[in-house]
């Protein structure tokens, strides 16, 4: 992660490029990170490695992760979890990890994270794209079936 921090301000600092890590782009849009930057009072680039930093797994170590970010981005990340009960442990095992680091709980920037966070845009989230899945696959099965019967297809579905 250190490698890929430094990646980030040699490509946004050559062509404005914007990286994000996977887990990261599922809960920031690259279209905030001007926004949130100017709401935290960094630097674009600042920002990108702050929210990086923040949403990898031992980010606590890293220079420029932020237990507010961290918070959020588990917050996030297991909104959907039925348990509660290993919902809020999971949450408060990172706000302990950051602590024991010495990280320093700012609830401004928690605010501010917090208002950018699961930015995805309108018909685009979970459970619309998984309505869709399901309404293409109920429609595909079945015509499948029908190639499959008539012999116009290889293809075998299992019982």
């Amino acid at each position: 992660m250190v490698t890929f921090s430094k990646a980030i301000g040699y490509c946004y600092n050559t062509n404005a490029s914007k990286l994000l890590t996977p887990l990261c782009g599922a809960i920031f849009s690259l279209d905030s990170i001007k926004n949130m930057a100017q709401g935290l009072g960094v630097e674009k680039v600042k920002c990108l490695r702050i929210v990086n930093e923040s949403t990898t797994f031992g980010g606590q170590y890293l220079p420029d992760s932020d237990i507010a970010c961290a918070v959020v981005c588990m917050i996030t990340s297991t909104k959907k979890l039925s348990d509660k009960h290993v919902r809020d442990s999971m949450i408060s095992k990172v706000v302990k990890q950051y602590i024991h680091q010495g990280k320093e709980y700012v609830h401004t920037r928690f605010t501010t994270f917090a208002k950018y966070a699961g930015d995805v845009p309108p018909g685009l989230d979970s459970l619309t794209l998984i309505e869709m899945y399901n309404a293409v696959q109920s429609v595909s099965l079945p015509f499948r079936k029908l190639k499959i019967k008539l012999g116009f297809s290889n293809e075998k579905i299992l019982p």
